[in-house]
């Protein structure tokens, strides 16, 4: 079962819902629509600092996130970058396009370029 934690969710039930997690804990980088603009990095990364302050699982970062410079400021301080709606766009923009599964390709190989840490990238 893998637990949630919103930008929303109270500091003292962290723990909570920290200590019922198996596997990873799954951080929400944003109120919203997934999808759609606007993440606070600034609120991200201090979130992620309280998560890892509070359990040594470790913290998955998703929602709204869908470019390199997104995912480069996410894998700074997250373990672990989860990326949906960045794909099904492609997906929905392209589903005629014989070359969309190339385009993926290219894509996720961006963004797992954008995971690099000091030499080292995200698994």
């Amino acid at each position: 079962l893998i637990r949630l934690v919103a930008p929303t969710t109270p500091r003292e039930r962290m723990p909570y819902i920290a200590n019922t997690a198996a596997g990873f804990l799954y951080l929400v980088s944003k109120t919203g629509v997934t999808g759609s603009d606007g993440l606070d990095l600034t609120a991200v990364a201090a979130n992620t600092a309280v998560l890892k302050s509070i359990s040594s699982l470790p913290v998955c970062v998703g929602f709204g996130i869908s470019t390199p410079e997104d995912v480069a400021s996410i894998a700074a301080t997250a373990d672990g970058v989860v990326i949906g709606s960045a794909f099904e766009k492609i997906i929905e923009d392209n589903l005629e396009n014989p070359d969309l599964v190339t385009m993926m390709g290219a894509t996720v190989k961006g963004l797992k370029a954008a995971t690099v840490k000091g030499g080292t990238s995200l698994n």
